[in-house]
């Protein structure tokens, strides 16, 4: 995720790295040369047909309804994959706090919750990370991780067995086991509400469909405009396309938050701040107790 000042008004009105200007330049290239064309040819005496701007203006309307949905939906999706990606932190710093308070053998259980959260940010991501889970677990606990292609499930799995390994041996109170096995639960639901965000992509017709409008909607936008505004026509052309495909670039760069775009969520800095904070509790309040 790009930081920012969002008081510092000419930053953020003139700046190009982290915007989604890269990504549409030669999109709006095509659209000035498209009507620097119509220009020219009108210039040379050839009759250029004039679009009724009347069913344009409604075909813009429309086209901006759907644009407007889409950046919702986007947003929902960026927002929610925030939400169920910190609820995973939250429910795994629990998950050692109570390991901590209720148990002598907390650093088994920050690292079974580490090795939860780096397996889950590696699969969002669709990558392996089979590496630096055997710095963290033991080849005992990798066993159980390759039998299976949901690593989060088997590394849950190992923490519950943490759990009721303590409750056999009289450590922890049924009441305190209940507590810790929901939080697994929270564990659970939450990665399989990023699962959902992840695998279930805006609906290809309806993307589809908006590309294909946008595409009609700025090819002809010239035929209107140039007629009417000669060479600024040009540049209002530029300017329109800019705003919509700009828009509509903007919810696709966010539509998948947990990827490495420079606007998408900041995972590796929660999942660092989250080691720092695990690393505390073991050490220092464990320490302490």
């Amino acid at each position: 995720m790009k930081k920012y000042d969002n008081k510092d008004w000419a930053r953020l009105t003139f700046v190009y790295h982290g915007t989604v200007l890269p990504r549409i330049w030669r999109r709006l290239l095509a659209i000035a040369l498209i009507a620097l064309a119509v220009q020219l040819l009108s210039l040379v005496g050839i009759r250029i047909p004039k679009f009724e701007s009347l069913g344009h203006t409604l075909i813009g309307l429309s086209l901006g309804l759907l644009i407007v949905f889409r950046n919702n939906s986007s947003y929902d999706r960026y927002w929610d994959g925030r939400k169920s990606f910190g609820a995973i932190l939250n429910a795994g710093r629990s998950l050692v706090r109570a390991a901590v308070a209720y148990t002598n053998e907390s650093k088994e259980m920050a690292t079974l919750v580490t090795a939860y959260v780096v397996a889950t940010k590696s699969r969002l991501r669709g990558e392996t990370a089979t590496e630096k889970l055997q710095e963290i677990l033991a080849p005992s606990q990798m066993a159980l991780v390759h039998q299976t292609k949901n690593v989060p499930l088997a590394i849950g799995i190992q923490i519950s067995t943490f759990i009721h390994k303590h409750l056999e041996a009289g450590i922890i109170t049924p009441e305190q086991t209940i507590s810790m096995e929901n939080l697994v639960t929270e564990l659970s639901n939450n990665l399989s509400a990023c699962d959902r965000i992840r695998n279930t992509p805006i609906p290809f017709c309806h993307a589809a469909h908006i590309n294909q409008l946008l595409f009609i909607y700025l090819a002809t936008l010239p035929l209107v405009l140039v007629p009417v505004a000669s060479w600024t026509g040009i540049a209002i052309s530029v300017i329109i396309a800019f705003g919509l495909i700009g828009i509509d670039a903007a919810g696709i760069e966010i539509e998948d938050p947990f990827g490495r775009d420079l606007n998408d969520l900041p995972i590796d800095d929660l999942c660092a701040s989250f080691e720092y904070d695990v690393e505390f509790l073991v050490t220092h309040i464990m320490h302490n107790h």
